[in-house]
């Protein structure tokens, strides 16, 4: 297996997870890796380096591609198109080029437009599936869908077998201090007080909020030393991000177990063609029935796709049993008591 990003945050427990199942390894990325696996081969390079990409692919049965720049904030709008979408065609491109079998690829919840877009998605029925149309509205999940459309042009060209992850927000479930900003009694205040307005009052208190937000991003002024001085205004403003992150995440998490586990089902399942593959944990995370946060967070969404029911994700994960058979194991609820 070529890996690409192999040094990164979730490409380096890729790389340990598939390793310690028997797999091959080459390993390439612009890092040195801090925690080098035994028998696994390392390369240092760029994947905008074509000659120096294809010629260390040589040999390789099939690639997982990992390298981006992961988020909105960590370049600017030329350098995510330059490293995200010229940079996946290289590697594409050299796949071919070598014989490899097959492409699995980080793609993102993101190719729906959705939580980084300066346009609201308008949801049109849960759960959110791959056939659900995007809005795209920011560079990051432009470079995403460009990705995937990619992935369609290389099996239409060359038939390279691919299969385009959407990974949500991906972490150590465990690590609290990476998602247990805000207690869960601020998502159930953030309800109920949706709750108490009549359908009409709550769909324009929504659009209230996604407008403040952008004109003023809740998450800087939560950060504002000054909003620490005041409790009350506060725990406002926590509600108010978190009633936008449902808007815009949809209550999507994955563990990184599940992860790795995925790429691992995606190599190794007989799949065909280009597919596009949303992932996600085992239920919404919050202990609360979905019908309930759909009606109360979008109010606007009356149609269906599947049979709702109890907490589970308001993501569907249909195709990826499916297709790969993938089927998350660990629940954010696990540790949120």
């Amino acid at each position: 297996i070529f890996l690409t990003g192999s040094s990164g945050v979730i490409g380096s427990r890729i790389a340990r997870h598939l390793h310690g199942r028997g797999f091959r390894l080459i390993c390439f990325d612009r890092n040195e890796p801090r925690d080098a696996i035994d028998g696994a081969e390392y390369h240092i390079g760029d994947i905008n380096d074509y000659n120096h990409l294809a010629e260390l692919m040589a040999g390789a049965d099939a690639v997982v591609h990992m390298a981006a720049i992961p988020n909105p904030s960590r370049g600017s709008s030329r350098e995510i198109m330059r490293i995200n979408v010229l940079g996946s065609f290289n590697v594409f491109s050299a796949a071919v080029q070598n014989g490899a079998k097959k492409i699995v690829q980080a793609s993102s919840i993101n190719a729906l437009g959705s939580p980084y877009g300066v346009k609201r998605l308008q949801t049109k029925y849960f759960p959110i599936d791959e056939e659900h149309p995007s809005l795209l509205s920011d560079p990051y999940s432009l470079s995403k869908k460009f990705c995937e459309d990619m992935a369609d042009y290389f099996w239409n060209r060359d038939s390279m077998h691919s299969v385009s992850l959407r990974f949500p927000a991906v972490f150590d479930l465990a690590d609290k201090s990476r998602w247990d900003k805000y207690d869960e009694r601020v998502f159930l205040d953030a309800l109920e007080d949706m709750e108490s307005l009549d359908r009409q009052a709550r769909i324009e208190k929504i659009l209230s909020i996604y407008d403040d937000d952008l004109k003023s991003s809740f998450k800087l002024q939560l950060h504002n030393p000054e909003s620490r001085k005041d409790p009350e205004k506060r725990h406002e403003l926590k509600k108010k991000f978190i009633i936008l992150k449902v808007m815009r995440d949809f209550l999507a998490y994955l563990d990184f177990s599940d992860c790795v586990s995925a790429v691992r089902l995606a190599l190794t399942s007989d799949i065909s063609g280009s597919v596009k593959i949303f992932l996600t944990g085992p239920d919404n995370g919050k202990g609360v029935e979905t019908t309930r946060i759909i009606n109360v967070f979008f109010p606007e969404v009356f149609d269906s796709r599947e049979n709702i029911h109890s907490d589970m994700p308001l993501i569907s994960l249909k195709k990826a049993r499916e297709a790969i058979g993938f089927q998350p194991t660990v629940s954010i609820r696990r540790y949120s008591e």
